[in-house]
């Protein structure tokens, strides 16, 4: 009897996946809304052109800076002209 429930069980399992297992039908195809340049694996590594990751941080930090020197050269110009007031 031991060797029937073994059997038993096992297609049972065997009809059930684990959550870790991926197959083709979770993957959906290509929907063009954005480019897929990546993949991160279970443990977090990723792999790819990650290039985007630091472009976006760069261009943020580019105008934090642009507007701060923008923001001092206006300040630089006010305080001269009001002291050039008569």
């Amino acid at each position: 009897m031991p060797i029937l429930k073994q059997l038993v069980s096992s297609s049972v399992n065997s009809k059930r996946r684990s959550r870790a297992d991926l197959t083709a039908e979770m993957i959906s195809a290509p929907l063009g809304d954005f480019r897929h340049t990546m993949h991160v694996g279970r443990a977090g590594d990723a792999f790819g052109d990650t290039s985007f990751l630091t472009s976006k941080a760069r261009e943020a930090d580019d105008e934090s800076l642009d507007e701060q020197a923008s923001a001092s050269k206006l300040s630089l110009l006010s305080r001269k002209f009001r002291g050039s007031k008569r």
